[in-house]
Parts: C-alpha cells; structure tokens; sequence
C-alpha cells in the first residue's frame, strides 16, 4: 500500500504541530518519517507519543545523517513506532527482527502488499517515496492504487462501504464508485454514490450531520471498503440516530447519556454532582479501584470494573478527552519493545 514520507521539520515551531501532518498524510492508515537531524529525536519522540496511537508511524532514519543506531531505534519503538525502516542493519543489532523492515533500493520490502494485484507505481518503486505534504499528489496517488486494487462484483460496479466512527460502531452501510471514492479522499469527507438518484453522496451537505474522513480500509477480497470517519450530530442515520442500526448500549451511547445528566437540569443528578465536585470524583475513583483491585469472583471484578470505568468516562470528560484517545494510547502503549519498571518496583 502507499506509504506517504514525511520530513521531520527542523524548526521547532513547526515540530510542534507535526502530529496533525501525521494523521492527515496517514489516510490508508501508515505513514513513513523521515529522520534527517539526530539533534531532532527527542522532539520526534514527543510527536510518536501525540500520533503513533491513531495510525502506524514507520521511522526511516536518513542514510547520511549519522542519526541511526541501535538505541535510536529502541527509543522510537518505545515511543510508538511501529517500525524501523533501514537500508542496512548495524553491525551486532540488537533490534528485534519482526520491527525492522529492510529497504530495496529505496522501495519498502514488506511482504503485506500482494504484488499480483499492487498498483503499477508500487511495483516499479518510483512512489513509494511520497511527499505527505502535497496532499492532492498524494490524494490522486491514493485514489489511483485504490481504483486498481479494488473489484466488485455487482452488476453496477459499485462497492459496498462499510462506515464505522472512531470507535469501529458500525453507523450503516453505503456504496462508492471511483468518483465518490477520489471525492472522500481528496476533500477528507464522508463521500459516497446514491443509486436512487444516481449522483454524488456527500453526507451532512444538505442534513448537517457532517462526516470528516479518518482512515479507509480494504476488506482482503478487495471488493469492499470501510470507511472510518468523525460523524456529526445526530448521527449518520436519516432517522437522526447515531447508527443505522438502531439504539445499541455502545461507549458513544453512555457517553451521550452522561452527557445529557451532566447538561440537564436536575441538581439532584450524581452525575451532574461528581462534574462538578472534583474532590468528590477524586475520592470515588480512588475508592472503586480500590474495590476492583480486591474483586475475587468475575461478577465482582465486572461489577467493580464498571463503576472505575464509570468514574473514569467522568474525569475525561471534565477534561475533554474522548474514548478513542484513550483506545490510541493503548495501542500507542503495545508498539513498545523494553518495557521500563515502574515506581513500584524500583
């Protein structure tokens, strides 16, 4: 699949906005940096840890710039990196084998491209070096590998897509063709082709509920894609519901409701009361992990469970941190390669 490069910028007014590079460059979900300035890996540290967790970041370390090594690497892998990205490995490695990629000639030698059905620029290795930064070059290039990799099926020509949000609930299903298709990923938008009146489908245009695009995937037949998008409210569904599907007790659900108490007017709402009082929500959620921590039964341990995770949606939302950030940060967290002991065990 394209791997969009991207230049670790050297001024430091710029490295701190870098992440939001990342995930816009990171459409198909994986992005490559390049590391030109040893003097920069502390800064790039900091973006791995903003960004890794939304995507997969492959470091790809400058020939010439002396900035490789084995505790380089080790320091970006712990940091979120997916991958090291190298044109030859140091003498006496100590890097773990299934986290380097060995490059080719510039051409990057994974092995999860199917060459048989890659696009044509991939297979000669003239773009897999794609400057992230000219988004419509690379908007077409992405539309391009697309359009040859996807088939269908359908006597229309159509492919089924799949929309889910930041999450993976499922908010309901819709139909693309290369229009629609090179729409969404060069505006970033929730675009897709309606049968009925056979034309353009851009979703919120004329509702509101608009959707901004957040990655794309292919199923592995390749005659069906998933969108992943940020919905607007209410919802994807005309019946003003946040799915298709129906009412489902999903975490975006809860979190409506905990809205809707911490908004309303009941000053009786304990919901609304632990917003409010800080202090209050510090000593419950000391106390519920307390509890959980000393759960001897799984009816217990899921009953202690919801309560801390209860308290926990409450402190997030006093600060305004959303679920799929915390999702990012775990899988950000599982990148690592050396774990480091904690205050407790020092």
């Amino acid at each position: 699949m394209i791997v969009p490069v991207l230049n670790f910028p050297t001024d430091p007014t710029e490295q701190n906005s870098f992440s939001d590079s990342i995930k816009r460059a990171a459409l198909l979900g994986r992005v490559a940096v390049r590391m030109d300035s040893a003097a920069d890996a502390e800064a790039l540290e900091k973006t791995l840890v903003a960004a890794s967790g939304f995507c997969e970041i492959q470091i790809f370390p400058a020939a010439d710039s002396g900035s490789f090594s084995d505790d380089f690497a080790f320091s970006m892998l712990n940091a979120g990196a997916s991958h090291i990205l190298v044109e030859r490995l140091p003498d006496q490695s100590t890097l773990p084998a299934d986290r380097i990629q060995l490059l080719e000639n510039g051409v990057n030698s994974s092995k999860d491209c199917d060459p048989e059905r890659v696009a044509d620029e991939w297979k000669a290795g003239n773009d897999w070096h794609v400057d992230g930064s000219d988004e419509t070059a690379l908007g077409d290039l992405i539309a391009n590998t697309l359009f040859q990799l996807l088939s269908s099926d359908r006597p229309d020509g159509l492919w089924p897509t799949v929309i889910v949000d930041r999450l993976g609930v499922t908010l309901g299903l819709a139909y693309s063709n290369e229009e629609s298709l090179r729409t969404a990923i060069n505006q970033r938008v929730g675009c897709y082709w309606s049968r009925s009146r056979n034309e353009l489908w851009i979703k919120g245009a004329t509702s509101g509920a608009t959707q901004s695009l957040v990655d794309i995937r292919l199923d592995c037949d390749y005659d069906a894609l998933r969108f992943k998008v940020d919905q607007g409210a209410p919802g994807f569904c005309h019946k003003e519901t946040h799915s298709c599907f129906g009412y489902e007790r999903s975490f975006p659900e809860v979190i409506a409701r905990l809205t809707e108490r911490i908004d309303g007017a009941d000053a009786a709402s304990f919901t609304r009361k632990l917003f409010n009082d800080p202090e209050m929500l510090r000593k419950k959620l000391l106390e519920e992990a307390g509890e959980l921590s000393e759960a001897e039964t799984s009816d217990d341990a899921a009953w202690e469970a919801a309560d801390v995770l209860y308290f926990s949606m409450i402190a997030m939302m006093r600060n305004g941190a959303q679920m799929h950030e915390v999702f990012a940060e775990l899988a950000r967290r599982m990148n690592r390669v050396q774990r480091r002991k904690n205050k407790l065990e020092q």
